[in-house]
């Protein structure tokens, strides 16, 4: 199955909150009105932003916006997924709380590939098949 490829935002978002642009999303999707607010709490709730998740997305700091469309790209379809760069920025205590729903969600069939600019600090418990690329080797 084509995965489907998820990348960091580029620029700034102006003028629309972390809710109010899953929601643009989410129509887009072409989700109900009445699936809109099931997938829109499942998102908040896997975004781990809080309160944030009601503030003006021009203010969310790179972690945010990263953990922001990490929900919303697990959350997108049950299809494939390459996540180009949505981990590099998240702290270790929410790289470990989104690498469970990664687990649970490949334990399902689901591939996702994770492409990152750094060493990620996976937790001790992960497991998965990791290779590290750079400088000219796989290892």
């Amino acid at each position: 199955v084509p995965a489907t490829v998820f990348s960091r935002w580029q620029g700034r978002t102006k003028d629309i909150r972390g809710a109010g642009l899953v929601r643009l999303v989410l129509a887009a999707r072409g989700l109900s009105g009445s699936e809109i607010p099931k997938a829109l709490d499942s998102i908040k709730k896997t975004s781990g932003l809080d309160i944030l998740f009601e503030e003006d997305v021009g203010v969310y700091p790179d972690w945010a916006q990263d953990q922001l469309a990490f929900a919303i790209a697990m959350e997108s379809s049950k299809r494939n997924l390459i996540l180009d760069g949505l981990l590099n920025g998240v702290s270790p205590a929410f790289l470990a709380t989104a690498w469970q729903r990664i687990e649970k969600d490949a334990s399902q069939g689901r591939l996702i590939s994770i492409i990152a600019d750094r060493a990620l600090p996976f937790p001790a418990s992960a497991q998965a098949s990791l290779r590290s690329l750079g400088s000219g080797r796989v290892s």
